[in-house]
């Protein structure tokens, strides 16, 4: 038997082998190896790492609200506990008799009666883009309310002293097309007044086509959506006035800011639309079902900075996702390593990271590739593991969490999951 030789090895070979032989035999040596690699977390898979479900619901009812069932809060300093309703509001209008329609809300509304938003008959006149927003009352003018909040201007109006007040913590408004398809013509414009100022007998149709945020589409039979975004202080507080044209609970109070919705312009007089408008309201004082109101100022600064000025939409999942997104990319900037691979939690063998980093995939390759991906996504993770789970956290089944956790799940991540089976 020929003994082991290694007078064919290369002087490298060698030198490795010398240098194992030294370890093994406990001497000091030092052996030149690459750093360990560290995946760089997806964005999104930051954001459900960090966020606690308060601050997800909240972004949610901003940018995305009629697919959020679940009641929201603002989570600011105002961690009072409070009562947290959700209601929708639902109605059908026509194009006047020059092919013009509109569907205008007060974002800011808090009781049940009153004008809460106006929308447009078959007389309604016009004249082009000199039209001027309407007031309700007007000729060819609906006065709509949104009847299932619980409280009426009378009623916050008698508690003036410690009573019932009320701030919005997000709403949105949206309509379709639902007339002859022959018949189906003109454009959709989005707007939001930058102060959330009223409009109404104030600003003319070009105007507000004119707008920065405002944005056209074409008359569709798909959902077209404007959402709310507060941009001053004073919208983040609590306060007794209700804000419909009905009773309202301070004597001269603002009454009914009408600032955000649609114009429709250039179809056919006398077509149909169909309107849906959603709202999210916290109320507190002398009332009855309150529950924790929770407090995290960074998530909803993230929040503020990362929804976009734009608000008008036709495809507010992938809007939302952008948003997860940027917030999840201003996190991992300032975010240590060690945060980083606590947040990575396995990285591509992580379920998580395997949804992020699919939902990215749809981000960069913009709503074209949503179908495909909602066709492949089951092919992105364990199909029937995100199945059953999946369909048990959207029933609110505690039992799976454990299940989560061991996959390398935090309980924030769960309670994000069905914000992300929404998306599909």
């Amino acid at each position: 038997m020929n003994k082991p030789t290694i007078k064919n090895l290369s002087s490298a070979e060698k030198e490795r082998r010398w240098a194992q032989h030294r370890a093994n035999k406990g001497q000091n040596f030092t052996v030149s190896r690459p750093p360990p690699t560290v995946e760089e977390p997806n964005p999104i898979a930051a954001v459900t790492h960090t966020f606690p479900s308060c601050a997800v619901h909240y972004l949610q009812a901003l940018e995305n609200p009629f697919t959020l069932e679940h009641p929201a809060c603002i989570p600011d300093l105002h961690s009072v506990p409070s009562k947290k309703i959700r209601a929708i509001a639902r109605s059908t209008f026509s194009t006047g008799i020059n092919g013009d329609a509109c569907a205008i809300l007060c974002p800011h509304t808090k009781v049940s009666t009153g004008v809460s938003y106006i929308t447009t008959t078959s007389v309604f006149p016009s004249t082009g883009g000199l039209t001027v927003v309407p007031v309700p009352g007007g000729v060819g003018i609906t006065g709509n309310a949104i009847a299932k909040l619980p409280y009426s201007g009378t009623a916050f109006a008698a508690f003036t002293t410690g009573g019932i007040e009320g701030r919005v913590v997000g709403c949105g408004i949206r309509i379709r097309y639902t007339g002859r398809e022959i018949d189906r013509a003109g454009q959709i414009v989005a707007f939001r007044d930058p102060d959330n100022e009223n409009v109404a007998s104030i600003k003319t149709f070009q105007q507000l086509r004119d707008l920065e945020s405002s944005q056209t589409f074409d008359v569709s039979r798909e959902w077209t959506y404007c959402h709310y975004k507060p941009c001053r202080p004073d919208e983040y507080e609590y306060s007794r006035n209700g804000e419909t044209s009905g009773v309202e609970p301070i004597p001269g109070g603002i009454s009914c800011r009408l600032s955000m919705g649609f114009l429709i312009v250039g179809a056919v007089p006398s077509t149909g639309f169909e309107c849906e408008v959603v709202t999210f309201i916290e109320y507190v004082g002398n009332i009855d079902n309150v529950s924790h109101t929770h407090s995290d100022i960074t998530s909803m600064s993230q929040i503020r900075n990362a929804t976009p000025m734009p608000v008008g939409t036709q495809n507010p999942h992938l809007t939302l996702l952008k948003s997860v997104h940027k917030i999840g990319k201003g996190i991992l900037k300032h975010a240590s390593p060690m945060v980083k691979e606590s947040i990575a939690g396995g990285g591509s063998h992580s379920i998580f990271s395997q949804i992020g980093n699919a939902l990215t995939s749809v981000i960069k390759n913009g709503s074209n590739a949503l179908s495909s991906f909602n066709s492949g996504f089951t092919n992105t993770v364990s199909n029937a593991m995100f199945k059953g789970l999946t369909s048990k956290v959207m029933q609110g089944a505690e039992t799976y969490l454990p299940a989560l956790a061991r996959s390398g799940f935090t309980k924030s991540i769960a309670e994000l999951l069905p914000m992300a089976a929404s998306l599909l």
